[in-house]
């Protein structure tokens, strides 16, 4: 169960601004009163990116967030929308309420987020399909696993990689790398990645599972994405790239200590070993 109401109270107007909202999410007792708080402050920098950058939300966002999966929505909005992070520590307000049909939490968020809006139009001519363009062998790893990803280029592109892993708040560029260390793809091809070596998934140490999302950024020029970053570091670098000669493309994968079901899955720390 959740519910978001996002208010914003000010609004100061230049290319980056920062004003003042708030949010209330809405959760039962199955979170815990920390996660239901962060799932309320990303709820919070989406829905104020959307309103105030004039996004809309993927049909694959909209179901990744019908199973909870609260930070790639944020992701998917910031790249194409903008970007907003928090000016100051947000301060949160939980209260208990009793429902006709239970008990339930709710944590109320506030404060002053700095917002970036990406005004760029894109090139209808480059990469339009690359944000469904890319699939993955599996999307249910385990550790040890070997990842590849099936890419059909579109136009002339360079290509990067990039890993993000929140439960790290982590963010690190895995293509371009010492095998590879520029991906230049011609279009009209379609090219199994990486070419020469093989991603391999590790489930990071204490975790039983976890998700992961990688993000491919196609470019009409050369550019790299930082190493390694926190999140927000990486959509800092990537607003700054422009829109209107770059495209993206989002994948979420699972990675846990045995096989869930039959259909093999997606998982990281996507460790590069040579061919």
């Amino acid at each position: 169960m959740s519910r978001c109401i996002v208010l914003v109270t000010s609004l100061l107007l230049f290319p980056g601004y920062l004003l003042a909202a708030e949010a209330v999410y809405r959760f039962d007792q199955s979170l815990s009163i920390e996660e239901g708080c962060k799932r309320a402050e990303h709820r919070l920098r989406r829905e104020v990116l959307k309103e105030q950058c004039g996004s809309s939300v993927s049909g694959i966002a909209a179901r990744l967030l019908s199973n909870t999966n609260d930070n790639y929505e944020v992701f998917e909005v910031e790249a194409f929308a903008g970007f907003s992070k928090a000016a100051t520590p947000l301060k949160r307000k939980v209260r208990l309420l009793e429902m006709e049909k239970g008990t339930v939490l709710e944590c109320h968020v506030r404060g002053d987020l700095f917002v970036r809006c990406n005004d760029a139009k894109r090139d209808e001519n480059f990469g339009a399909d690359f944000g469904h363009a890319i699939t993955l062998d599996e999307y249910e790893y385990q550790d040890g696993d070997e990842l590849r990803l099936k890419l059909h280029a579109s136009s002339d592109m360079y290509l990067n990689v990039v890993q993000i892993l929140p439960y790290r708040d982590e963010a690190q560029r895995v293509l371009p790398n010492r095998y590879q260390p520029q991906v230049k793809l011609d279009g009209g091809n379609t090219y199994d990645i990486p070419q020469n070596h093989a991603f391999v998934v590790r489930l990071p140490k204490g975790h039983q599972e976890v998700t992961e999302y990688l993000i491919a950024i196609a470019s009409k020029q050369p550019v790299k994405a930082p190493e390694k970053t926190d999140i927000a570091g990486f959509f800092d670098w990537l607003l700054a790239q422009s829109s209107e000669t770059r495209r993206e493309a989002f994948v979420a994968y699972h990675i846990s200590s045995a096989v869930k079901n039959s259909s093999k899955g997606l998982t990281q720390s996507l460790a590069r070993v040579q061919r």
